[in-house]
């Protein structure tokens, strides 16, 4: 070890003598770098030091020796122990932006005391992030100097670092300037791309219109169990429906000449959108009627004797000899039980049609040819084909899934299940029964249940008040039945809840209106009017909807009928009845509304995440963390062959550069490399002053 001239071991590049003050002589650039002599900027001691010699004022000690210390490898990590508290730190800042952010998805926008909302309480958090990771990457590019001087480099490169670890600006230059050196090239590049980091966690906060519960807004849409309403006694053993249930029924009918729908139907929404609780999709369930129709043309036949004449058997007919008169019908129908039909022919609809006390059969002329090989132009100057259809009108449970938008109930029908006429009790004496349908995966207080497990139905059913039984809930029993499955076959004890009705006396009373009034009629056409004009009486005009301006077929007919059932169930539903009326004390009659409860949902505004905009935070991160740990162990690793560092760890530290300076002659020999806290300890002791005058510049020892 070298010896310095007052008998301490030197510390640094520190010359001997007396000398107080710093002198920087001059060096002729050109001179070879083996001519160049180091700047003795060489700090001073103060005269308390051992070993020191005072020079008045100001001194300069001999260099203190150094107690040899553990090796600096196995201890690298404390020299970081900031840094990495900081990359933590911000991690944990982009875990909680991205928490926040994911727990007020699609939820109303917070509303929080002195105005703070969520914006800019993720920029808060976004500026701690933005921080604590340039604090870890502006320390990485210090080092990096040093790694960057282990070989000959400019000395205004110590600039470009210095700049470059302090900020954007900085960084750019070096990013131009200094492109070789791979670590601090890419932390150079996260300082640049950290300007961004505000803006981009900000757009990751979108507020979008949304809807949100309202947990006291009414939302209920009608349906019935129990369809027994709409209907008048007039005679013994007669009833019909009552005017309004039969103006309903014609506007279903008629509607699709128009192609709207009539709305017989509205659900109670106070906010104008509700939705319903759905069970395998299936919102809501009623009874109601259904329709299933059946091609019957290749059925059709030319009636003996006849040349125009077509007819079913037994059924009506088509004569297409008239060219214009009231003599020959061209459509024309009437209530048909099929007999004559073989139940096969009815395909894929036979449970319909077995199920069904009503049923109508249309045969007409149609310019479209449903298949068959007749083909009629005389005396028309269009071809006509005949064209044959019948249609059972079946009582039917129909499952729909449903909505309130802007305060119109949108319903679409997903199922329906035949209702199948009681074999005995409950019936009139025209011989009609009630029909009944099984609800086979029915909800009950916020259970599904199905035939398998009807019996684990609870015996008692609670009324929440207020109600007509007073302002408090009541308990009443629950009532079961004993009913046929939908196999038609199994016997079923069900409760209340899962069993649909329609009541033999609406029964009949449809059935009349149908065959009577509804469903029997002929039209014809006009001379005077084109070909597709169609001249029904005033008694039957609805008939034209199934004509369609010449163009009846399967869908048109189907249309219509379907059209004519949905305002049927509509008005069941309107009408009201459950199952429970008149069975229980209390629930006589008139029949209670019976309703499916949903959620009333408010307008408002709500937050989107959009995530993809804090990929840009999270990558800069992910850097740092690669960064950070690259140069950890690049300090880890750089030992000599007695397992002590060659570099040490200085990071942004100035006082390597007052110790250690220059080195003159060939180099100075250290017992251990002095890091960073060694240095500062030594700083701590000691004071400086910038000495500016006489042909120099440099920092001297201020005495104490």
């Amino acid at each position: 070890m070298q010896q310095a001239g007052n008998g301490y071991p030197r510390y640094g590049p520190y010359q001997s003598g007396p000398t107080y003050r710093a002198s920087i002589p001059s060096i002729d650039p050109l001179a070879p770098k083996d001519q160049y002599v180091s700047p003795p900027i060489s700090p001073v001691y103060p005269s308390s030091l051992p070993g020191s010699q005072s020079q008045g004022q100001y001194s300069r000690p001999a260099t203190p020796a150094l107690v040899p210390g553990t090796p600096r490898r196995i201890h690298i990590l404390r020299f970081w122990k900031w840094e990495v508290l900081a990359i933590i730190l911000a991690a944990c800042a982009m875990a909680a932006i991205i928490f926040l952010l994911a727990y007020f998805d699609g939820e109303r926008v917070p509303e929080w005391p002195y105005t703070i909302n969520l914006t800019t309480l993720v920029s808060v958090i976004a500026t701690v992030f933005k921080a604590a990771l340039l604090a870890v990457i502006g320390e990485i590019i210090s080092q990096a100097k040093w790694s960057w001087f282990r070989k000959s480099h400019a000395v205004n490169d110590l600039q470009r670092f210095d700049e470059a670890s302090r900020g954007g600006w900085g960084s750019l230059k070096f990013f131009l300037t200094i492109p070789k050196t791979f670590i601090g090239t890419i932390a150079a590049a996260v300082i640049l791309t950290s300007m961004a980091i505000g803006p981009f966690s900000q757009q990751a906060i979108k507020s979008v219109t949304c809807q949100q519960a309202n947990p006291s807004a009414i939302a209920t849409v009608p349906i019935t169990n129990f369809a027994a309403g709409g209907t008048f006694r007039f005679g013994a053993g007669q009833w019909r429906l009552t005017p309004d249930f039969q103006g309903a029924l014609v506007d279903g009918l008629t509607a699709p000449l128009s192609n709207v729908s009539i709305p017989t139907l509205s659900a109670a929404c106070t906010t104008g959108n509700c939705t319903f609780p759905s069970y395998a999709g299936v919102t809501h369930s009623t009874m109601g009627l259904c329709s299933a129709c059946v091609d019957l043309t290749s059925h059709i036949t030319l009636i003996p004797g006849t040349k125009t004449n077509y007819t079913l058997p037994g059924g009506p007919f088509v004569d297409a000899s008239d060219a214009g008169g009231t003599s020959s019908p061209i459509l024309n129908v009437q209530p048909n039980t099929l007999k004559w039909l073989s139940p096969s022919s009815l395909e894929p609809h036979n449970a319909a049609f077995s199920s069904s006390a009503i049923n109508m059969t249309m045969i007409a002329l149609t310019q479209f040819n449903q298949g068959t090989n007749i083909t009629i132009s005389s005396p028309y100057s269009l071809e006509w084909h005949p064209f044959a259809v019948t249609c059972a009108i079946h009582p039917c449970l129909r499952n729909y899934h449903g909505a309130v938008s802007n305060n119109i109930l949108n319903e679409t029908l997903l199922s329906t299940i035949p209702a199948i006429p009681a074999a005995e009790g409950e019936f009139s004496e025209n011989g009609f029964h009630s029909a009944t349908a099984l609800r086979t995966s029915c909800p009950i207080d916020g259970n599904v249940y199905a035939p398998s497990n009807f019996s684990l139905v609870p015996r008692t059913r609670t009324i929440p008040g207020p109600s007509k039984y007073g302002p408090d809930a009541v308990s009443l029993p629950r009532l079961f039945e004993g009913v046929l499955a939908p196999d038609g076959h199994t016997n079923v004890t069900a409760p209340y809840e899962c069993i649909y009705k329609l009541y033999w006396v609406l029964y009949f009373a449809l059935y009349d209106f149908f065959t009577d009034y509804l469903f029997t009629g002929s039209c014809f056409r006009s001379a005077d009017a084109p070909e597709t004009t169609l001249n029904c009486p005033d008694q039957v005009f609805w008939l034209n909807s199934f004509w369609e301006n010449g163009n009846a077929s399967m869908h048109t007919v189907q249309k219509a009928t379907d059209g004519f059932v949905k305002a049927a169930t509509d008005r069941m539903r309107a009408q009201g009845g459950s199952m429970y009326d008149g069975r229980v004390p209390g629930e006589e009659l008139p029949f209670d509304k019976l309703v499916v409860k949903g959620v009333g949902l408010d307008t408002t505004v709500c937050i989107e995440f959009d995530k993809w905009w804090l990929a840009l935070p999270v990558g800069l991160l992910a850097l740092g963390v690669l960064l950070l740990v690259v140069v950890v162990l690049d300090g880890y690793l750089d030992v000599d062959e007695n397992g002590e560092g060659r570099l040490p760890v200085w990071k942004s530290s100035l006082l390597p550069l007052m110790y250690c300076g220059f080195l003159g002659g060939g180099g100075t020999s250290w017992r251990s490399v002095p890091e960073q806290d060694e240095l500062e300890k030594l700083a701590k002791k000691e004071k400086t002053v910038l000495s500016v005058g006489d042909g120099s510049v440099g920092f001297i020892r201020a005495m104490a």
